[in-house]
């Protein structure tokens, strides 16, 4: 298994850069560990075929998977969804 395999372009993730397989996997099990999401399970899943297989098609295809979980839980920058309150605006009485 190759976890040293870098990403084409490192992660930022709350002030850290994950820049290989090894640093984002370890930073899903530290910072998400005891959470369940599909996201963190497709992560996790495609992370460890990138490292067997040491595929360039994997490790993007972790580096994407890792980023949607990292969205998914609101850890890297994004537009976060608003709340049902500031769509609908307040109730009507």
């Amino acid at each position: 298994m190759r976890w040293d395999q870098p990403f084409d372009q490192p992660i930022a993730a709350e002030g850290r850069e994950l820049a290989t397989l090894r640093d984002a996997a370890l930073y899903l099990t530290e910072r998400l560990a005891g959470l369940q999401s599909a996201a963190l399970e497709g992560a996790a899943e495609d992370l460890m075929a990138a490292a067997e297989s040491g595929d360039a098609g994997d490790v993007a295809a972790a580096r994407a998977q890792t980023m949607r979980a990292l969205h998914a839980r609101y850890l890297i920058p994004g537009e976060r969804p608003k709340s049902v309150a500031q769509r609908w605006g307040k109730r009507k009485r």
